[in-house]
């Protein structure tokens, strides 16, 4: 009797434990499974800019067959998604999770993805040259640069590109500009439209020679769908224009230093 009695609390300790977390701890808004959407993920970064103008496109031309889950979008018929920064661990779960059906990541991330997970592809790259560095003052100055956490990829180029430089430190992409301004770091590597909110500082082309910043990473089995061939086709009308430097400006407001340092270039997928 005894015994029966302590099953009995384990099991009620366990469903209390449960019934927590599940309505009580904080947890981030995802897309359910549709049979008719394609659920499409992007950061906080020039691939959720990108990923707006493809939504815009293809609800215009295609009746909206596409949901994105990219955070910051208005949209009613559209649920959301917190990405951040495609390096977390929550913008991996999504993917593996299926959470989302495809989604844009850093090269780095989009090698290690389809790596770990045989359901998946790298379609193609999609944004390149998407990162300047930002100093205060003397670029021959620029001797400890801070970087995105897990952004291996980057770290050569960078050491080849700016010889002067003598450390390289990860850190959260959030925490860039304020280690920057507060002298922890002496430049720092930013997308282009964070580096865009940071007019008072001086920028320089992160790397002389052309490199792969985003991949789009897409699940096998939607490839040969009707609605994947519907995002292609807006998604290569979006590349051509951001592609058009006019139009590019008058979404990233930067100042004409900024602009001096920008080589981003959008690819085309067939």
């Amino acid at each position: 009797m005894r015994l029966n009695h302590k099953i009995m609390l384990v099991a009620l300790v366990i469903f209390i434990i449960g019934f927590c977390s599940y309505y009580f701890l904080p947890r981030e808004k995802h897309a359910l499974n549709s049979e008719e959407n394609l659920k499409i993920g992007a950061g906080d970064d020039i691939t959720g800019i990108l990923l707006k103008r493809i939504i815009e496109l293809n609800k215009a031309e295609q009746g909206g067959k596409l949901l994105s889950v990219e955070e910051n979008l208005d949209e009613e018929d559209l649920e959301f998604y917190t990405f951040k920064d495609c390096c977390s661990n929550t913008a991996q779960w999504a993917l593996t999770a299926k959470e989302i059906d495809m989604a844009f990541y850093c090269n780095h991330m989009a090698l290690h993805l389809v790596r770990a997970n045989e359901d998946f592809v790298i379609y193609g790259p999609v944004i390149m040259n998407a990162e300047v560095i930002a100093y205060k003052d003397e670029l021959s100055e620029v001797e400890r640069l801070g970087i995105g956490q897990k952004k291996e990829h980057l770290h050569r180029l960078a050491e080849k590109s700016h010889n002067q430089i003598k450390e390289i430190i990860e850190m959260s992409p959030s925490s860039l500009p304020y280690s920057l301004e507060g002298g922890l770091i002496d430049g720092a590597v930013l997308d282009t439209t964070k580096a865009a909110l940071l007019p008072a500082f001086n920028f320089v082309p992160f790397s002389e020679d052309d490199y792969i910043s985003y991949c789009l990473v897409v699940r096998k089995d939607i490839i040969e769908t009707e609605e994947f061939k519907g995002f292609l086709d807006s998604y290569n009308k979006a590349v051509d224009e951001f592609n058009q430097e006019e139009v590019l400006q008058n979404l990233i407001n930067g100042n004409k230093a900024l602009w001096d340092s920008i080589n981003i270039k959008f690819l085309n997928l067939e």
